[in-house]
């Protein structure tokens, strides 16, 4: 039977966001979960992770949003003049890979530190897709044996890391396309035999109100996770749902 990890993204950014991916983990099928250990309501995601044992839990290594995990003037050019992450995707691209590698093994570390055991890493807004971030990471991720989300175009650079991945990422599911007819629909026009369905539920709050236009889309994508039955799931649509840390050594 083929295998599905359905990631819920963002987890840490507001308490809303936790509280929706814990839901959609205990009512739905949401098995896994990335990540943002610089980002205010970490702890409270932390905390909620320890009280939810099945939920994986990996790296969602950020570098737009918030302030650095390593001191600013040790990664000068992924911060501005205020300390905080500039977030130009053009400029990241730039970035120098020594800053990239000091944040994401202090970004991993605080992971470590509260008691997590990281199952995979992935980008915050798909920077893993960058050439010289998808460098650092497929390093990274060959180090530590930990699975990285797939960038499609770079399939063949997975391959010569021996970085462990899925054979397909399904990621188009945001915004007026989280339905259930289009959850569907990509299920059953994927092909792999292991697949990531990228997902971003949540509840609204003030908090997520000031940080993101993404909101009210959030609590779509949870009503659709929570829409089906995990022990069912498999018999009506062919997927054994897993987590990264179930994911096979071939992908």
């Amino acid at each position: 039977m083929r295998k599905l990890i359905v990631n819920a993204d963002d987890f840490g950014l507001t308490r809303g966001i936790n509280k929706g991916i814990a839901r959609g983990f205990r009512l739905g099928i949401v098995t896994s979960a990335s990540a943002m250990v610089n980002m205010p309501c970490w702890d409270h995601a932390a905390e909620l992770a320890k009280r939810l044992p099945g939920l994986s839990v990996g790296l969602h290594f950020n570098l737009t949003l918030g302030c650095p995990v390593t001191p600013p003037r040790s990664v000068p050019t992924l911060v501005d003049a205020q300390g905080r992450f500039h977030g130009d995707l053009k400029q990241l691209a730039a970035a120098d890979p020594l800053d990239i590698t000091r944040e994401l093994y202090n970004q991993y570390n605080r992971l470590c530190r509260s008691g997590i055991a990281p199952s995979h890493v992935d980008g915050h807004q798909g920077i893993h897709a960058l050439d010289n971030i998808l460098a650092v990471l497929l390093d990274f991720a060959a180090r530590l044996g930990l699975p990285l989300r797939l960038a499609p175009h770079a399939r063949e650079r997975y391959k010569a890391a021996g970085a462990v991945t899925t054979g397909a990422l399904i990621d188009q599911f945001q915004g007026r396309g989280a339905t259930r007819p289009n959850f569907e629909r990509l299920l059953r026009e994927c092909r792999a035999e292991t697949a990531e369905f990228r997902c971003r539920p949540g509840m609204v709050d003030a908090d997520l109100e000031n940080l993101s236009a993404y909101t009210w889309q959030r609590e779509r994508e949870l009503a659709v996770v929570c829409a089906y039955a995990r022990e069912t799931f498999p018999q009506e649509y062919g997927y054994q749902l897993i987590s990264f840390a179930q994911l096979p050594a071939g992908g």
